[in-house]
């Protein structure tokens, strides 16, 4: 699958749904949340408005110390292909002064649609503009917090190999199709073109919603064509990304316990395959990152790696 047919599955996916509510099912499954609760937003009396937004989520996370620390979270949705977020200053500082009241964190939660995928990112890392604050998704990237409720980065950092064995004879088949060379009767992974491991329908639609192969040899025995792709460049991606294109292949219902299962799936295939994963380090230290960073990993080798970060 292509980039662009994957863009525009995600699309129609979650056309009936709204960026909460991916945010909400998406988020709710991470490691280390427990807890995503939405907040009525049915403020009044109606002139506290002018002072105060309440933000879309509370949300409770796991530390690594095993206490539970809450979030205010406000939702953003950049759509198509921009490259950048912009959000009035007048209700940016409504949700801070909302959040400075209750003395809990207050962060953006941003789904860059151009890319599948969230960042977190506290107002510090808004550039600030005529009554406007903008922020671009690579800042937003370099300095993503949502490494704190277990959203972690898994690096692919050696070519993996796939070998695939399709029967173009089989045509009454549930079984999952290759667009080219029939149907899919064996399907297996190696990271060293030697030792292969078997995999299953639900760990192969991973591998296309996310790694660009190419064909390294091909077979062709009559009905049975045997070919290997290999994956040429090193790549990065997060787990709630992934889960959010797992669901997409699928057209699954965006629900707790189909996005939790694909969680579940796509941990194992990550083992299986012995890819890196990674906690991200914001690129520029703040006061929220600070702060954040502090209650999730204190006395961890993260949060030295964090410290040590200059």
């Amino acid at each position: 699958m292509d980039s662009s047919d994957l863009k525009s599955n995600i699309e129609r996916f979650f056309r009936g749904y709204t960026v909460e509510d991916n945010f909400h099912i998406l988020f709710a499954v991470l490691p280390w949340t427990k807890l995503v609760h939405t907040l009525g937003q049915n403020q009044l009396p109606s002139p506290s408005k002018i002072s105060y937004q309440v933000p879309d989520f509370t949300l409770f996370f796991e530390t690594s110390k095993k206490e539970i620390k809450p979030l205010l979270i406000e939702t953003k949705s950049v759509k198509g292909d921009s490259q950048s977020l912009e959000i009035m200053e007048k209700q940016l500082d409504a949700c801070v002064h909302y959040s400075g009241i209750l003395d809990i964190p207050f962060v953006y939660a941003i789904y860059w649609e151009k890319y599948q995928t969230w960042t977190i990112n506290g107002i510090e890392n808004f550039e600030k503009k005529t009554k406007k604050y903008k922020i671009q998704i690579f800042d937003a990237i370099k300095n993503d917090l949502s490494v704190i409720v277990g959203d972690i980065t898994f690096f692919f950092k050696e070519p993996l190999y796939r070998k695939t064995v399709c029967d173009s004879s089989i045509t009454n088949s549930k079984m999952p199709k290759h667009e080219k060379y029939g149907t899919i009767v064996q399907d297996n992974i190696s990271i060293d073109n030697k030792n292969y491991v078997e995999i299953n329908p639900l760990e192969t639609a991973i591998i296309d919603t996310t790694m660009k192969m190419k064909i390294l040899e091909k077979k062709v025995e009559g009905t049975i064509t045997t070919f290997i792709e290999f994956t040429e460049t090193n790549f990065f991606v997060k787990l709630s990304t992934l889960v959010l294109r797992h669901l997409t292949i699928f057209q699954a219902e965006l629900n707790e316990t189909y996005a939790d299962s694909s969680r579940r799936i796509i941990i194992e295939f990550l083992k299986k395959i012995k890819a890196v994963d990674s906690y991200s380090i914001p690129n520029t230290k703040t006061k929220m990152s600070d702060l954040l960073y502090k209650q999730a990993f204190e006395d961890t080798w993260v949060m030295k790696k964090y410290s040590s970060n200059e």
